[in-house]
């Protein structure tokens, strides 16, 4: 799990207590520090769970950078370890305020992913998490952008299927 703050506060090793799941979240962090820090943070993962942009935007980083940035971490994790599965997920909703700029920021991450191997997948966290506006549903959170247990719960949820057909093709010699 690499990401920032909302990843950090995670307790994955509760919810998935049968995976070996490291947790490379660093709160406060953009895009362009997990770029800095991918080297040291994971080393020939069995998959990446990437999830990275609200604080960007919360640091007035153009869109076009983020996803740059985003796409080169992409290539690292490539270059480093061939064909390793990477689950970029969209970034989360927060206050209504943020909605068109993470709408925007989540078109290109998905146009990102499109153009990528196969291995390389988008999950769009949005249908668990988003009122019909577009912004973070209040019970999921108690200051507009860091999820609260039922927030996680969900989230979890979100990646269960993912998490389960990784396994299954893990598991299956090719």
């Amino acid at each position: 799990m690499l990401g920032d703050s909302i990843t950090e506060f995670g307790l994955w090793d509760e919810w998935f207590p049968d995976l070996p799941i490291a947790n490379r979240g660093v709160g406060g962090e953009t895009s362009a520090q997990v770029l800095t820090r991918l080297q040291s943070a994971i080393h020939r993962p069995r998959a990446v769970f990437l999830l990275i942009g609200t604080n960007d935007l919360a640091f007035d980083v153009p869109a076009a950078e983020t996803a740059s940035n985003v796409a080169s971490i992409l290539r690292a994790i490539e270059h480093d370890s061939p064909g390793t599965p990477v689950i970029v997920q969209s970034v989360m909703p927060r206050a209504l305020a943020f909605r068109d700029e993470i709408s925007g920021l989540n078109r290109r991450y998905r146009e990102l992913i499109d153009a990528e191997a196969d291995h390389v997948r988008y999950l769009d966290l949005w249908p668990s998490l988003a009122t019909p506006d577009g912004a973070l549903r209040r019970e999921l959170t108690e200051d507009g952008l860091h999820l609260n247990g039922n927030g996680y719960a969900r989230w979890v949820v979100a990646l269960q299927p993912v998490i389960t057909e990784l396994r299954i093709a893990d598991s299956n010699p090719t």
